[in-house]
């Protein structure tokens, strides 16, 4: 870390201290895409000058503390090559020959902040920096104690004439845009691993809160930028966060979550979920809403141990791909079995036609467990989901001589349940049914020791009330239900094919348009590095079944202990 952006001490600069008056007009017409180094010769600005400029200056930082350093040098450099058409490679400017390599950290600092320089009032502002307080801490990231801590100037909250600027440069009159400050760069680390500052809230802690970022058109601008996000938390209920595409703002954008490694490792499960699921809080925070993801926790991970959840945004038109930030995370989560029943999933076929996943329901449990339960009847070969044909928007699942109400669209999605497989049913027939609980939140199974696959479920001896509907095919909203069969909301239907696609409409109200997004399981392709674009399918059928025995069974078995 150079001990100040322009020098240790006056005699030791190239540009005097507070001569630097000659203004620079912003914004500039075109980007410095090439910059003379004295010594050097004539090299990249972005591809060359500035990695090796931030790993000289402030190599240790992180990503964002690293950004504010790439957009604070360019702008230094910006200044030099208007003023002199150079820049000298000493503290004196600043420093690009160290003798260390630039880290792919370094050079995605600058990709990410490609030709962006700092700007106030018309001119371009000269991005002084200095290393300051080595022990500088949280909460207030201010310094107080070193030999370059007297440059450093904090302005956050500051705008205008009340900026305070820095005796490095030409102080000018108060307002002055080419002298806004100067930069801590141990600052700059602790507001961001301490507070969470991004590069914006970085620079505008030191240059003040009305510093422009204004980026200079040219050929070696790349202005695609990584996706962002944050993954909020991986625990025993959800794994679930946000993410977005800054340079496609309004466009929902695939996540890849990779679990037991980071993208690449060939012992990770990757799979991929949709970030379109709205978030209040982000609507301020990032300018739109519909970014978040929230998957169930997958059962398969429930086993005690520790598990590593690593979380990737994908570049909406193909460029790098960003793993978000609090990512990984480490679930660990003790096997625990909801109140219910076993019922058995008597073979393989049985298992692929319930659409069940063996990573994200399938929960391994201690043989002590499941002899603690009772056992009941098989599952059904297949679903069989029904509907009345008195237009009533109620969607049954029909579970041997009782119907069972599934209560909202969230619950056909979790449990793979197909829209377009509802059939319409004589409304005296589906009326004679007696009613039994409704279809549980997600499908629950268990194995112990052995090859048996048991759902965990409620016991089915009928049961009483109504419930409200489900609506499918063409789009069409349910509407409120009244008493008994009808007593809750109805909802929209999910999308599918042609002449069968529906919108998830909210309870109570009308159907919103939309679409049933992804579901949790659908396996990645292809994205080693966490790079590369994943063809995204339905969720498999058949995932880690490979070798799955199943036991048979000789009939229906009612309140049987198990054994």
């Amino acid at each position: 870390m150079a001990l100040v952006g322009c020098g240790t001490d006056p005699t030791g600069y190239g540009e005097p201290i507070g001569e630097q008056s000659e203004a620079v007009s912003a914004p500039l017409a075109n980007a410095y895409c090439d910059v003379k180094v004295t010594g050097v010769g004539t090299i990249s600005m972005e591809e060359n000058y500035l990695p090796h400029v931030i790993q000289c200056e402030n190599g240790g930082a992180n990503l964002e503390a690293l950004k504010a350093q790439a957009i604070a040098a360019r702008s230094v450099a910006y200044y030099n090559m208007a003023t002199q058409g150079s820049i000298c490679d000493s503290q004196g400017c600043q420093v690009y020959s160290c003798g260390a390599t630039p880290s792919e950290l370094h050079y995605r600092a600058v990709k990410e902040t490609a030709g962006v320089y700092l700007s106030y009032g018309q001119m371009l502002t000269y991005g002084f920096f200095v290393a300051g307080d080595s022990g500088v801490k949280a909460p207030n990231c201010v310094g107080s104690s070193g030999s370059t801590e007297h440059w450093v100037t904090y302005n956050e909250g500051k705008t205008g004439t009340s900026v305070e600027q820095t005796a490095l440069g030409y102080i000018g009159p108060p307002g002055y845009g080419q002298n806004r400050g100067c930069m801590s760069q141990w600052g700059a680390r602790c507001l961001e691993n301490s507070k969470g500052y991004g590069y914006k809230k970085i620079l505008q802690f030191f240059y003040g809160a009305d510093i422009k970022l204004l980026t200079a058109p040219g050929s070696c601008v790349q202005t695609d930028k990584s996706p962002r996000g944050y993954l909020d938390a991986a625990d025993c209920d959800r794994v679930a966060g946000w993410a977005q595409d800054e340079d496609k703002a309004e466009t929902a954008i695939d996540v890849h979550l990779y679990f037991n490694g980071p993208a690449g490792n060939a012992n990770a499960e990757s799979f991929a979920v949709k970030a379109d699921q709205r978030r209040d809080d982000l609507c301020s925070a990032i300018g739109s809403c519909e970014h978040g993801f929230e998957v169930d926790s997958p059962l398969s991970l429930h086993d005690g141990e520790d598990h590593a959840v690593h979380a990737y945004g994908i570049d909406a038109s193909g460029g790098s791909n960003a793993q978000l930030k609090a990512s990984p995370k480490t679930l660990r989560c003790d096997p625990v079995i909801p109140d219910g029943v076993l019922r058995h999933v008597s073979d393989p076929n049985v298992f692929s036609a319930w659409k069940f996943d063996y990573f994200w329901g399938v929960m391994p449990v201690p043989d002590a467990a499941l002899d603690a339960r009772d056992e009941s009847r098989a599952v059904p070969e297949r679903p069989l989901l029904a509907q009345a044909d008195d237009g009533s928007p109620a969607v049954y699942l029909i579970d041997g001589e009782v119907k069972r109400h599934v209560p909202n669209p969230e619950v056909m999605s979790s449990w793979g349940f197909e829209w377009s497989a509802v059939e319409t049913w004589n409304a005296a027939d589906l009326g004679a049914l007696a009613v039994g609980p409704d279809v549980r939140s997600r499908p629950v199974l268990v194995q112990g020791s052995g090859p048996a696959v048991y759902l965990i479920d409620d016991e089915l001896a009928g049961g009483s009330g109504g419930g409200g509907g489900v609506s499918s095919g063409g789009g069409s909203s349910g509407g409120g239900g009244g008493a008994g069969e009808g007593g809750s909301a109805g909802v929209g239907g999910a999308s599918g094919a042609a002449g069968e696609a529906g919108a998830a409409g909210e309870a109570g109200g009308a159907g919103e348009a939309g679409s049933a997004g992804l579901t949790p399981g659908t396996k990645i392709v292809s994205d080693e590095g966490g790079c590369s674009c994943s063809a995204v399918g339905n969720r498999p059928s058949d995932s880690g079944m490979s070798g799955l025995l199943l036991l048979g069974v000789g009939g229906a078995l009612l309140r049987r202990r198990r054994r």
